[in-house]
């Protein structure tokens, strides 16, 4: 799972390529609106709610 500020260090890149080159499965990535690079730490709920997806999506088989 990748979450990225949409004003932190990884804005304008193209942030799944880059994470292509070292993870071997990405099955949720997303930019986060009005954030920067502390995703957690400024959207707490925007990170819980993927977090939470994420989790439930790996846990329901």
């Amino acid at each position: 799972m990748l979450l990225w500020g949409d004003s932190g260090n990884l804005a304008g890149q193209p942030v799944v390529d880059i994470w292509k080159q070292k993870a071997s499965s990405i099955v949720m990535a997303e930019e986060v609106k009005n954030c920067g690079h502390y995703v957690p730490e400024e959207q707490p709920d925007v990170t819980h709610k993927h977090i939470q997806a994420f989790t439930a999506d790996l846990f329901s088989t």
